[in-house]
């Protein structure tokens, strides 16, 4: 008898847990889609739809707004062996603005070609430390990274680099170039 209390009282204990969890892990904000009249598929496609429509960045309050901006140069240094650019992050506001950085991974590159498609990712291949870091850039201060890539046979090219940082929108910087 003491034994099917015990049990029974476990049993009770796990269903009260498992109630609250599920109940906590419930959005108290998400509000139902109207099904009356529509089956199924069509809510699961509105869902969908709503879902594709949100823009993660456009309303937070601690994005820089178009104080970062980034160029992309060809740095006229060129060769059989390697072509070089220079990829720029400029502080323009007025006043200081500080990149947080998810790893020592400060940019990807993607470097494409005409005939071949994708043929370099900056990342492919390589390890980053797993720390934040942070820099903070004055007014009209800027960080300068040399991108130089090997040897490229003759195509025309099309290379694309995103700025990894938080709060920074339309980083990412784009230039088409040949090689003869």
């Amino acid at each position: 008898m003491k034994k099917s209390r015990l049990f029974l009282g476990i049993i009770l204990c796990m269903t009260v847990v498992s109630s609250v969890l599920v109940i906590r892990d419930k959005d108290p904000h998400e509000k139902p889609l109207p099904t009356q009249g529509k089956d199924e598929e069509s809510v699961k496609t509105n869902k969908m739809e709503k879902e594709k429509e949100f823009k993660p960045n456009d309303n937070r309050k601690d994005k820089i707004d178009n104080t970062i901006v980034v160029t992309l140069l060809d740095a006229g240094k060129s060769d059989a062996t390697e072509k070089t650019f220079l990829y720029t992050i400029k502080n323009v506001g007025s006043t200081k603005e500080k990149l947080v950085f998810k790893s020592g991974q400060h940019y990807e590159y993607e470097l494409y070609s005409k005939d071949k498609g994708l043929i370099k990712r900056y990342s492919d291949g390589k390890v980053f430390t797993q720390a934040l870091e942070e820099i903070t850039l004055d007014p009209n201060e800027e960080i300068v990274y040399e991108i130089v890539l090997g040897a490229l046979e003759k195509d025309d090219y099309t290379l694309t680099i995103h700025l990894l940082a938080n709060k920074t929108l339309d980083s990412t910087a784009t230039i088409k170039f040949s090689i003869k």
